[in-house]
């Protein structure tokens, strides 16, 4: 056994061929030509003191490979589509183009960034669960600060508070009122402010028109506040000028500089109804 060792360690083997349980050598022919040894090949196949393939059972395995060339290296990658039992990747940036599908939980220190993402069942924070979705319903939660912009933004969006029940201000509540309104006889007032300031388009007037203001969403009140003592305004009751929409507590109202009527909309009863008035 030494000898053949020693025979084959001094060889120059052009080709190698294993066919069945036999391994054949040929030497120096540029192409396997007629073997010049034959031997049979057991489970390993041993180069050096390294067993790089072994077979157990019709399963071959690759092993012991300490190194692989760039070819080597390029083929790997370019066969690779899947990556089934991948359970981290330490410390590398990590760029996937196309659509990518990831059915288990991910973990990051870092500060990922996604072009566009879509995750099916929530989005945790270290220990917060801050979006989950349950049937289609986004729920946003455990958020205990905002910053400005944020903060801004939620504020401007915000247009109804249908849901609120109570509120506590502390300090002043400040109401923007509207632009003065120049009003003639047969224009009703259109409600846009909590203070509709108004006055006759260059004389006094007294409103006609049907109805004297226009319709509301139900619960609206409104202080209507005259600015000029010549250009007065005077709302009229329904009792005394059909249709105003207007139920006063007298026959109308005339409304001068800094003179107020207070009213809220009732929708049931399709009437403007008066809560105060003051004549300064």
């Amino acid at each position: 056994m030494k000898n053949i060792k020693s025979f084959i360690a001094g060889l120059s083997i052009s080709a190698l061929l294993v066919a069945g349980s036999v391994m054949a050598i040929g030497v120096n022919s540029g192409g396997f030509g007629t073997p010049i040894l034959g031997f049979p090949v057991g489970s390993e196949l041993v180069i050096g003191s390294s067993t790089p393939l072994s077979d157990s059972g019709g399963v071959l395995t690759l092993q012991t490979v300490d190194t692989i060339d760039a070819t080597t290296e390029t083929t790997i990658e370019s066969a690779i589509d899947t990556l089934a039992n991948l359970t981290s990747i330490q410390g590398q940036t990590i760029t996937i183009g196309g659509t990518t599908s990831i059915n288990q939980n991910v973990s990051t220190t870092g500060a990922p960034t996604f072009s566009g993402a879509t995750i099916t069942n929530g989005l945790t924070m270290g220990a917060t669960a801050v979006l989950t979705d349950v049937s289609n319903t986004l729920t946003l939660s455990a958020v205990d600060a905002l910053d400005s912009t944020t903060e801004t933004t939620i504020e401007s969006a915000i247009d109804t508070l249908a849901g609120l029940t109570s509120a506590t201000i502390a300090g002043v509540i400040v109401t923007t009122p509207s632009a003065d309104v120049p009003l003639s006889a047969g224009s009703g007032v259109t409600v846009t402010s909590h203070i509709m300031r108004v006055a006759g388009d260059g004389s006094a007037v007294s409103i006609t028109a049907t109805p004297s203001l226009v319709d509301a969403t139900d619960g609206v009140c409104t202080k209507i506040q005259g600015t000029s003592d010549t250009n007065t305004v005077e709302l009229v009751d329904a009792g005394t000028l059909a249709s105003t929409g207007l139920a006063l507590s007298a026959t109308g109202s005339i409304l001068g500089k800094g003179d107020i009527l207070e009213v809220c909309y009732d929708a049931g009863d399709d009437l403007w109804y008066e809560v105060s008035r003051s004549n300064n």
